[in-house]
C-alpha cells in the first residue's frame, strides 16, 4: 500500500494505474489496469488454536479454508478470506455471513462502491496468490507481496455481470466433472464385475458347451506349478547414469499392460545393466509387490533392470500370460494380496505368497477364449473411458473461463459504461 498522506488525487491515481508498457494484455477501453493494493487491504484474523475452539455454529477459517467450528464469530458478513500461512497460503475462500477467521488467514477489505465481492473473489483465485509466498519451510504471503499485483478493473456493473457469467459457466463445468466421475466409477465397477465372471467361468459357459466340457475341467493349482522362474529386482540402488541407455524401474512403472518409461525414470549404463539384468522373456509377467500392490505389465523387450517392488515370473506353456495378467486385476487377487501382505504403512507381498497363489486353471484353449472375450469387451469399455479421460481435461476449462473473463471476452461488457477511474476522478 502506498502512503497516501499529503498526496493529491492525481498523484494517487497515477500510483494506482499500471503504465501502458507494463500492462500484461489488452482489455476493453472502459476497463483499467490497476495495482491490487489500490483497491484492497488485508488484515490477519485472530489467534484461535484447535484446543481453544469450543464447538458451535460458526465455521473457523484458517490457512486452507474451514478447519473447525467455534461458538463465537469475529466477522459478521460474507467476506473474502485468503490463506496467509502454510502450504496452501494464497488459497481464496468466500466465507459465510458469520464466521471466525484465525491469524493464519487474511480478511480482505475493499470499497463495495468500486468492487463487486464475487468478481473480486474470482479475480483473486485467478491470480494464484500462492506464487507470491516466500520460499521458506513455512510459506507466507503478506500485503507487501500482493499489493503490487496488476489486475484488470472493469466498471462495477460489468464486474457483477462477469461474476454471474463465470459462476454459471463453472457450475456447468462442475456438473460435467461430476457426471464424468460417476461414469469412471461405473467403468471400474463394471470392469471388476466382468473379470469376476470371467474367472468363475461364466463368460465361457457357451464355449464349454460347444466343446463338450464342463466347469469341472478347471483345475485347482498354484502359480508355482505353471512358471519356470519367479523373482524380484535388486534391493539396493544401482549406479545411475544420466546418459545411460537402460532404465531402472519399479512397480510404479507398470500401467496394466506394459512398462511406462517416464521422463524421471532413472537410467543406468550397459555395465550396470549387465550386472543386474534378469532372465526376462516374451513370457514374462510383472506385478508390483511393494507399496501399491497388484500393478501389472507384460515384458516387451524394454531395456530395463528391476527394483525390489517389481516381481516378475515367466509362465510355462500351460498358462497364457494375458490370462494371468487379467487374473492379477481381479478383486480375488487383490483380496489375497492384502491378506498375505506384511507391513501397515508400506505393504509388502512376499515371493513365497506369489508362488503359492491359488489358481483355478482352465485348459489353455479356454484361457485364450477368455482373453479374447475380455479383450473385446474391454476395447469397447476403453473407448468410452478414453472419451471420459479426454473430457476429464475439463479441469483446464476452469482456468480458461477465468482467463477469458478477465480479458473482457465473455461478451458481457457495455462500452458505454464509465470505468472506475472516471468515478475516482
Amino acid at each position: 500500500m502506498s502512503k497516501n498522506k499529503g498526496k493529491t488525487a492525481e498523484e494517487l491515481l497515477q500510483e494506482a494505474l499500471v503504465p501502458e508498457e507494463e500492462q500484461p494484455y489488452s482489455i476493453p477501453e472502459n476497463w483499467v489496469w490497476v495495482k491490487l493494493g489500490f483497491l484492497i487491504t488485508v488484515k490477519s484474523g485472530e489467534a484461535l488454536t484447535k484446543k481453544q475452539m469450543i464447538d458451535g455454529p460458526y465455521p473457523v477459517y484458517g490457512g486452507n479454508g474451514v478447519n473447525g467450528f467455534h461458538k463465537e464469530n469475529n466477522i459478521s458478513e460474507t467476506s473474502i478470506i485468503v490463506g496467509r500461512v502454510g502450504f496452501n497460503c494464497g488459497s481464496v475462500h468466500l466465507s459465510e455471513n458469520y464466521a471466525w477467521v484465525t491469524d493464519n488467514a487474511f480478511i480482505v477489505n475493499f470499497d463495495k462502491n468500486k468492487l463487486n465481492i464475487n468478481y473480486l473473489y474470482w479475480l483473486l483465485k485467478n491470480l494464484n496468490l500462492g506464487q507470491y509466498s516466500n520460499s521458506t519451510a513455512q510459506p507466507v504471503i503478506s500485503g507487501k507481496t500482493i499489493y503490487p499485483i496488476k489486475f484488470p478493473l472493469p466498471p462495477l456493473n460489468e464486474q457483477e455481470r462477469i461474476a454471474i457469467k463465470v459462476e454459471e459457466l463453472l457450475n456447468k463445468i462442475n456438473q460435467a466433472k461430476q457426471l464424468i466421475k460417476e461414469a469412471q466409477e461405473t467403468f471400474e465397477l463394471r470392469r471388476a464385475a466382468i473379470l469376476d465372471k470371467a474367472f468363475r467361468g461364466e463368460l465361457t459357459k457357451n464355449w464349454r458347451e460347444q466343446h463338450g466340457i464342463g466347469i469341472d475341467s478347471w483345475v485347482k493349482s498354484t502359480l508355482q506349478e505353471h512358471i519356470s522362474y519367479l523373482g524380484d529386482g535388486i534391493h539396493g540402488t544401482p549406479k545411475y547414469s544420466d546418459t545411460g541407455d537402460f532404465y531402472f524401474i519399479n512397480g510404479n512403472n507398470f500401467d496394466g499392460f506394459s512398462i511406462v518409461l517416464k521422463p524421471d525414470t532413472k537410467r543406468v549404463n550397459e555395465e550396470e545393466y549387465k550386472k543386474h539384468k534378469k532372465n526376462l522373456s516374451n513370457q514374462t509377467v510383472f506385478v508390483s509387490i511393494n507399496g501399491t500392490l497388484g500393478k501389472t505389465a507384460l515384458y516387451n523387450d524394454e531395456p530395463v533392470i528391476l527394483g525390489k517392488s517389481a516381481c516378475y515370473f515367466n509362465v510355462l506353456d500351460t498358462l497364457d500370460k494375458h490370462f494371468t495378467r487379467y487374473y492379477l486385476e481381479t478383486q480375488e487377487f487383490k483380496d489375497y494380496a492384502n491378506l498375505m501382505a506384511t507391513g501397515s504403512t508400506i505393504k509388502n507381498l512376499s515371493l513365497k505368497a506369489m508362488r503359492t497363489l491359488p489358481l483355478q486353471i482352465p485348459s489353455l484353449s479356454e484361457q485364450q477364449e477368455i482373453v479374447r472375450i475380455l479383450d473385446n469387451l474391454f476395447a469397447k469399455e476403453q473407448n468410452a473411458k478414453e472419451m471420459c479421460d479426454v473430457i476429464n481435461n475439463i479441469e483446464l476449462m476452469t482456468n480458461q473461463v477465468l482467463a477469458i473473463a478477465f480479458k473482457g471476452n465473455l461478451g458481457t461488457n457495455n462500452p458505454a459504461e464509465d470505468g472506475i477511474v472516471v468515478k475516482l476522478e
